[in-house]
């Protein structure tokens, strides 16, 4: 995929958290978010994806929540 939409990554968060998309869908999810801000630095700065991943630190699930922590802090998103 060579263009996601900032939209696109919100509702894949959303269905991954509702539990309509695998956990192992997760890290394919965190490699096109990465993806897209190697051309969109802007897309940090969208509040609906910083919620969402604020979110799942905090899932009950503990590998969940540690892939999310890794992932904020290998590509600096929150501040």
């Amino acid at each position: 995929m060579d263009d996601v939409s900032p939209d696109a990554i919100v509702l894949l968060l959303d269905l991954f958290y509702t539990g309509d998309i695998s956990q192992g869908a997760l890290n394919h999810i965190f490699r096109i978010v990465e993806k897209q801000m190697a051309t969109d630095k802007s897309i940090k700065e969208n509040k609906p994806i910083e919620e969402r991943l604020e979110k799942l630190v905090s899932h009950p699930d503990p590998y969940t929540s540690r892939l999310t922590k890794n992932f904020i802090e290998n590509t600096s998103w929150l501040r």
